[in-house]
């Protein structure tokens, strides 16, 4: 688990506290009992649904924190499930870290503020979206909270989950491997290939005449960090966890074996095979925490359909289908200008960063 990202999400957290003025309302304030729980029956028929008052006059600008308390830790960590907040429990660094990470989250607000920057157009639309969306999704889990069985799922639907998907259980045979990488993408020059592709076949051969081993060799040469601070070692990993010349080549590979130079799109992999750990399936007892977890989540998916489903009936919101066409060509051509991204939208992908060396996955 990662604490700047248990982090991260505290920090958007503390930026819905600053959007909270500026939140539409999407319901009227005769609509909310009837609202509460549209699967516990709400009334017959359809409202109109009220247009959207106007965005609020800014609020007061909210005192700078000048030091982190207790009582405000206590209500930041509530915003986490337990396990993300054990976590940040656990230790006195973990804990320190999630501290002295809110610190700075509090000065760049204060900077925020300072800067005026609620007061951008963009970034005011995008904090009332942030608003809307937390408020959709607290009402979507308080509905799921209210229809959904505290006893659900009964052993009988454990086991009947469990005997029809026994493929899900199953732990496939998984391989020990090591590797020096040395980079070498599309980006480098022909001599840089031709170099890199030298010292990978200069490694390979040295590790096969036992003049060295593959820890000294992945400490000196390899540029994956996380393996070569491991001694080259990359992990216990399914085959299907591995670019696809790299399974290729391991899978000719008898257990002890120095495989390659393998050349993916990354550069030049030279890797050692360990033994073969075989697989296995994992019992109903093993397994029960994952046919909770999954039944569950099954579940709560069918109730926030259903509850959409009615809320759209009591509070229809009108879509002009023939219009559909026409706004699409005329927002294609709309000039947008400098867009602001809404926190946790994701940038475009780095195609160069996309390859990982000899795994697609992370080793742990």
């Amino acid at each position: 688990m990662n604490v700047l990202r248990l982090l991260s999400a505290l920090l958007v957290a503390a930026l819905l506290v600053l959007a909270g003025a500026t939140g539409a309302r999407w319901y009227d304030t005769n609509a909310r009992k009837a609202a509460a729980d549209p699967l516990a029956g709400a009334a017959a028929g359809a409202t109109t649904a009220a247009a959207p008052p106007p965005v609020a006059p800014d609020p007061a600008k909210p005192v700078p924190v000048k030091s982190i308390e207790l009582e405000a830790l206590q209500k930041l960590l509530a915003l986490l499930d337990k396990p993300s907040r054990d976590f940040l429990l656990a230790s006195d660094e973990k804990f320190s870290q999630f501290v002295q990470q809110e610190a700075k989250n509090q000065s760049v607000l204060a900077a925020a503020y300072a800067n005026d920057v609620e007061r951008n157009e963009p970034v005011r639309l995008l904090m009332q979206r942030a608003s809307q969306k937390a408020l959709v999704e607290a009402y979507m889990a308080d509905i799921v909270r209210r229809n959904l069985d505290p006893k659900f799922p009964s052993d009988a639907q454990i086991q009947e989950f469990y005997d029809k998907n026994p493929e899900a259980f199953r732990i496939p045979d998984r391989v020990h491997l090591w590797q020096v990488f040395i980079p070498a993408d599309e980006s480098a020059t022909k001599s840089e290939q031709a170099a890199a592709k030298a010292l990978a076949t200069q490694v390979a051969e040295a590790l096969r005449k036992g003049k060295s081993d593959i820890a000294a060799q992945a400490l000196k040469y390899s540029r994956h960090n996380e393996s070569r601070l491991n001694g080259g070692y990359m992990g216990l990993l399914r085959r299907d966890e591995l670019l696809p010349p790299v399974r290729e080549a391991v899978q000719k590979a008898d257990a002890g074996d120095i495989v390659g130079p393998v050349r993916t799109p990354a550069g030049f992999h030279v890797l050692k095979r360990g033994e073969t750990v075989p697989g296995t399936s994992l019992g109903l007892e093993e397994a029960r925490p994952r046919v909770v977890a999954q039944l569950k989540r099954e579940a709560a998916l069918k109730i926030r359909q259903a509850a959409v489903d009615k809320v759209a009936q009591t509070y229809p919101v009108s879509v002009d289908a023939t219009a559909l066409a026409s706004w699409r060509k005329s927002l294609a051509q709309a000039d947008f200008g400098q867009v602001v991204p809404a926190a946790g939208d994701a940038a475009a992908p780095d195609p160069k960063a996309a390859a990982k060396p000899a795994g697609e996955a992370s080793a742990n």
